[in-house]
Parts: C-alpha cells; sequence; structure tokens
C-alpha cells in the first residue's frame, strides 16, 4: 500500500473529487510530517497495515488542536485512510 494507492482508492471506491482527493492525500502528509513534534512516532501512513496507530494520533491533544483550527478535515482524512487499510488487507 502506498500514497498513490490510497488516492485511486478515494476515486473509485469513496467517488471522491480530485479535488477532494488532493486534500485528502496532502492532509495525511501533512500528519506524517508533524507527528514527531507531537511527540509520535514517526511513520508513512499509507504503509500501514494495521489501523491501530490512527487512534493514537486521534486521541493526540496537538492534533485535536490542528484539526479543530481545520474544521475536522484531517480526522475526516484519518478516518478515510482508516477505511483504506482495512478494505486492502
Amino acid at each position: 500500500m502506498n500514497g498513490e494507492d490510497f488516492k485511486v482508492w478515494l476515486e473509485t471506491s469513496r467517488m471522491l473529487s480530485p479535488s477532494s482527493v488532493k486534500h485528502y492525500y496532502g492532509a495525511i502528509e501533512t500528519l506524517r510530517n508533524e507527528l514527531p513534534s507531537w511527540g509520535l512516532e514517526s511513520k508513512d501512513l499509507f504503509a500501514m497495515t494495521d489501523d491501530s496507530y490512527i487512534d493514537e494520533i486521534l486521541d493526540n491533544s496537538s492534533f485535536q488542536e490542528k484539526n479543530k483550527r481545520g474544521h475536522n478535515m484531517y480526522s475526516a482524512a484519518l478516518n478515510h485512510l482508516r477505511e483504506y487499510i482495512r478494505t486492502t488487507k
């Protein structure tokens, strides 16, 4: 699994517009880069085969602040990623 596969999955399984796909993909990339500054392990989120780390991110107070400022776009992106992981195992 990788970021390109995630994009295709969003387009075909979620029927999202190219603009929405770009935003969700970008949100995951942004989160990946910020994880260490929040005290979380830096991981390639697109390569995960287990979605349990997503809960750790969602529970992080720094993430929650960013997500609130971003009008819940980051949690929506992570929820899409969770579903992608679960359906492509």
